[in-house]
């Protein structure tokens, strides 16, 4: 586990981006004189690409985020706070927490202030790595990605800003879906959603610094979606 003599978790590094987000779901205590209580509606996390890059080049680790939320007497969520948790996986981990809505909770038949505590487990799905098997788990599998190597995305040039002016655009998201080559360049590309000038500017820059895939092996046919931004 990536925690520490002291019991923090600490950073390395990893790799590989088929994640297992282990989502441990704590029973209600009372902690420091707070109440605890339960989520009614929790989606599972989605690990970032900070949190998936921090995982990749340690891939038989499992990465621990505890944090916990601070539920008024309305049961709304008024924050949540990293206990003990890497700064890579914070992100993740806490949004996830603030997707929840969770019961009010109740002491002597009075709506209090609580608390609920949740640890977060981040590990690889592509390696035997044992998985905490604790109450109430949830396992949620990521999809392989790929990362553009380039030092910088295509810029919006002239032709770009000229198109986008005409077409009354402030911004635009090509999408792209693409296999890599054994090489990590782009084949088989599908323009899912793109002008014409803004493939080819993305398609070049691809070709010339080439991709890394995550969770899965280059020219072994598994299929990338891209999503880039241009902004007028």
């Amino acid at each position: 586990m990536a925690l520490d003599s002291t019991g923090t978790a600490r950073e390395v590094n990893m790799r590989s981006p088929i994640l297992l987000a282990v989502l441990s779901l704590s029973t209600a205590v009372v902690a420091g004189g707070i109440v605890g209580t339960t989520p009614y509606i929790s989606p599972v996390p989605v690990p970032d690409l900070t949190a998936q890059i921090y995982v990749e080049s340690s891939p038989r680790e499992l990465h621990v985020c505890q944090v916990t939320a601070m539920i008024d007497r309305f049961g709304e969520l008024k924050d949540v706070v990293p206990t003990a948790c890497p700064d890579s996986l914070q992100e993740s981990s806490v949004q996830a927490v603030r997707r929840w809505s969770f019961h009010p909770p109740v002491e002597n038949d009075m709506a209090v202030d609580g608390q609920y505590p949740a640890t977060f487990g981040y590990i690889s799905n592509t390696v035997s790595t044992p998985v905490p098997r604790e109450r109430n788990i949830r396992l949620v599998r990521m999809e392989p990605t790929a990362r553009p190597d380039w030092p910088s995305p295509p810029r919006t040039n002239r032709a770009m800003k000229t198109w986008m002016e005409e077409h009354w655009s402030q911004s635009l998201t090509c999408v792209l879906d693409m296999q890599l080559s054994k090489r990590g360049t782009p084949e088989q590309v599908q323009i899912i959603d793109c002008p014409e000038l803004f493939g080819e500017a993305t398609l070049a820059r691809l070709e010339r610094y080439g991709m890394t895939a995550f969770g899965a092996e280059p020219g072994d046919g598994t299929v990338y979606r891209m999503y880039l931004n241009f902004e007028l």
